[in-house]
């Protein structure tokens, strides 16, 4: 009877994980919504800025002055639209970027010749062959009329930090008698919103900035010698403070002062450098974002 029973249990369980693991399925293959295109019309007055995707994409739109730009954020798309058509002067317009920005957002920032802000923004649903488009009319203004409706940018979320960076952990302690692998840290610059220089191929500076540090980390990687931390291992925007804490929290385990605390107390004081930098980045995210734009 007993064992019965406990066969019983045992099947219960295997169909409760069964179902569990079933209802999750659709929400992970639920992919992130695709840009196809950004276009760029001239209307009298105005310019038209149509995005292209397919879904419905909510927008929160925001200006920077000096120079002046207009900022369209949007949530974590998959982007299947060409860079270098950003390059390209339309009207006022003189360039636009985009990319992804902080977990769960992306974004999209116009370089303007002169100041200018949103007049209207809104969604025509899929028609035909067309898809999904969030429509954005921006307006010229006055310097004043700028700076007087001029918004700043929304403060990041604390209760979700800043997880866009790839955070590697610690070398674990070697047995003695063996020699440490020196850490070595590779930040490749610019990354997701951030894309550097335009090549005269078309290519990104971020693209070349990362292709190089992979290379130097198989090299190092291929030696033995080296324990290797890439502050971003794929096309993400990190932040000036978070690579700084990436690579302290790295090198930290090879100083002569954290050798002598123990495993716990070394990621204690880790995390405390990483929970710093979030913090301060949230006090001057405005400046942080003038910065890497």
């Amino acid at each position: 009877m007993w064992k019965l029973r406990r066969r019983l249990f045992t099947l219960a369980s295997a169909l409760t994980l069964v179902t569990g693991v079933s209802a999750a399925l659709p929400s992970l293959a639920q992919a992130a919504p695709r840009v196809s295109e950004i276009r760029i019309g001239v209307h009298p007055g105005k310019l038209r800025v149509v995005v292209e995707s397919n879904a419905k994409l909510p927008v929160s739109a925001f200006t920077l002055a000096a120079p002046y730009r207009v900022v369209l954020d949007l949530p974590d798309v998959a982007w299947q639209i060409d860079a270098a058509g950003g390059e390209k002067t339309t009207g006022f317009i003189v360039s636009y970027r985009f990319g992804h920005f902080s977990p769960g957002k992306s974004r999209v920032v116009f370089d303007l010749k002169r100041p200018a802000v949103v007049d209207k923004a809104f969604h025509l649903p899929p028609r035909g062959k067309a898809p999904w488009r969030l429509v954005v009319e921006l307006k010229p203004v006055s310097a004043a009329e700028f700076a007087r409706r001029a918004k700043p940018p929304p403060r990041p979320d604390k209760a979700r930090p800043n997880q866009a960076a790839v955070f590697m952990p610690l070398p674990r302690p070697r047995p003695q008698g063996k020699a440490p692998k020196k850490v070595v840290v590779i930040d490749p610059g610019h990354g997701g919103i951030d894309p550097g220089a335009l090549g005269r191929k078309g290519i990104h500076e971020k693209r070349i900035t990362l292709a190089m540090a992979r290379q130097l980390r198989d090299a190092l990687v291929a030696r033995g010698r080296y324990q290797v931390v890439m502050t971003r291992d794929r096309d993400i925007f990190v932040r000036l403070r978070e690579r700084i804490a990436m690579a302290r929290l790295a090198t930290s385990s090879n100083s002569k002062q954290t050798k002598k605390r123990s495993t716990l107390e070394r990621d204690n004081a880790a995390s405390r450098i990483l929970q710093r930098s979030r913090h301060r980045t949230g006090k001057r995210s405005s400046g942080d974002n003038r910065k890497s734009r």
